[in-house]
């Protein structure tokens, strides 16, 4: 009789939970019970399948179990069924493999009759739906530790005890050094890993991983950490931890997003479209060296922003006034009843029809109304009128809203501003700042600001606006022309906005 060759599947899944022996379990733990089971057995062993660190619940690909379905082995041996199939698609697909799994605490994977697969496949969707089940605790379980300041990391973090929250004296001191240089330009993330590398620091180690020279993506990655902070993310939403002690604060861990995002744009101070926090971000330039400005705080926490050149001694201007500067230039130019025409022509003269269609309409009905009250209709038949011209005018309002939606300055326009200057400022803070930056882009060339005295007075003097031609236009419609400031610029800067 030929003796039964079994081969051993064994997976450690990246979603284990403590306090269950089968997720205890690393996978050559399980190799060495299936082992056991197979010579007890007095089979063979055959070939072993090995997943680490493959989640059962995210439907990942599992590249040895698909190598095993492939080879088809008659006989699999697996720790337990959960091991071997994570639900009824996986257990059919043993099955039409002709596979028969077996498991080392004498569950068994049985094709061999009707009753025996009906009973595998029953058993499948109870085991699939206590996984899920186990799942969504989890993810309870976890938000409740996020909201109650907990945190849970299995391996150690750099500057920081991962059990206590408490800092690394020296490590702390490192980062610290290191995050004041990059946000103020003076580092870079080569030159942060060359000085932790020289000081003798490695990447966290543990169980194989880490324990290696840091490189510049591993710094960069770190300074990505919201627990540096003192938070964390789960689930979209950030919660703080209680006892764990920050080690930036929340205006250096900003600026050094700000300059992380500027480097996958592939130029320095232009923010990449993820992040960009604050309205003349990357928009407004340095008149030294033509780099974009990044935003940072004067004087630490609580203090006002600036706008900042990130090389060290060229330009810094607080970030307020020269925001208003610059948007005060456009906005009361949206008074102008020409406005819509000039920014949105095509539908500016269809939204004009659908206005006199609107104002029509309704005296038509006013007049109807009139005629009906002295004829006496009924009740009823002035009811079904007055429907009938809600849902119309409904109608005409619906199409001005999507028409007004197709440009970036819905919300400014004249029919929208009817309450008097003042009224557009309140407008204006009330859109996103993403769509507050595609207007201004739209209606500057460049925005340049160049070095002046120091001083708490804004002085626009040192700004050099550029308008666009759509700017231009607007500009034309109004009696005070736009103010713009031509003063002395460098060849490429003056190149670069086609002025030569």
């Amino acid at each position: 009789m030929e003796q039964t060759t079994a081969a051993i599947y064994a997976r450690l899944s990246s979603d284990k939970r403590k306090g269950t022996s089968e997720e205890g379990k690393t996978v050559e733990e399980q190799v060495r019970a299936c082992t056991a089971y197979i010579l007890s057995k007095r089979w063979l062993v055959g070939e072993i399948y090995k997943d680490n660190d493959k989640s059962a619940t995210d439907g990942g690909i599992r590249p040895d179990f698909e190598r095993m379905l492939k080879d088809a082995p008659p006989v699999v041996v697996a720790y337990r069924a959960s091991r071997l199939s994570r639900d009824v698609m996986d257990t059919l697909r043993l099955k039409a493999a002709g596979i028969t799994g077996h498991m080392e605490d004498g569950g068994k994977l049985d094709f061999s009759s009707g009753d025996s697969t009906m009973l595998t496949l029953i058993r499948s969707v109870i085991d699939a739906a206590e996984g899920e089940k186990k799942a969504e605790f989890q993810k309870l379980k976890n938000l409740a530790n996020a909201k109650d300041g907990k945190w849970h990391y299995s391996r150690p973090v750099f500057g920081n005890d991962r059990i206590t929250g408490k800092l690394v004296a020296g490590e702390a001191e490192a980062i610290r050094t290191a995050a004041a240089g990059l946000a103020k330009g003076e580092k870079t993330f080569f030159q942060v890993a060359k000085d932790w590398n020289a000081t003798g620091f490695q990447t966290p180690k543990s169980k194989g991983a880490g324990g290696k020279d840091w490189t510049p993506g591993t710094v960069r990655n770190f300074f990505t950490a919201p627990r540096l902070t003192g938070k964390r993310v789960y689930q979209g939403t950030t919660y703080t931890m209680d006892g764990w002690e920050p080690l930036l604060d929340e205006e250096t861990f900003n600026d050094i997003q700000s300059l992380i995002e500027s480097q996958k744009t592939g130029k320095r101070g232009v923010q990449g479209t993820r992040h960009n926090p604050h309205l003349l971000t990357g928009i407004a330039t340095c008149g030294t060296c033509g780099g974009g400005l990044n935003v940072s705080y004067r004087g630490g926490p609580g203090s006002p922003r600036a706008y900042r050149c990130p090389t060290p001694g060229h330009v810094s201007r607080a970030a307020v006034p020269l925001e208003k500067f610059v948007v005060e230039k456009f906005l009361y130019l949206f008074m102008h009843q020409g406005a819509e025409k000039v920014i949105h022509p095509d539908g500016a003269e269809t939204a004009a029809k659908l206005r006199l269609e609107r104002i029509s309409t309704i005296r038509d009905h006013d007049a109807w109304m009139d005629e009906a009250a002295e004829a006496g209709l009924s009740p009823v038949m002035i009811a079904k009128k007055e429907a009938a011209h809600a849902r119309k005018v409904g109608d005409i309002d619906a199409r001005l809203v999507e028409i007004i939606r197709e440009t970036s300055f819905a919300g400014l326009l004249p029919e929208m501003a009817s309450q008097g200057a003042e009224a557009l400022w309140g407008r204006w803070n009330d859109i996103s700042v993403e769509k507050q930056r595609t207007i201004v882009q739209s209606l500057y060339k460049g925005i340049v600001v160049k070095r002046g005295p120091q001083g708490a007075r804004f002085r626009p003097e040192f700004v050099t606006l550029f308008p666009s031609d759509l700017m231009l236009q607007l500009a034309d419609l109004n009696t005070d022309a736009v103010e713009i400031n031509e003063a002395e610029l460098s060849p490429a800067l003056r190149d670069a906005l086609g002025l030569t």
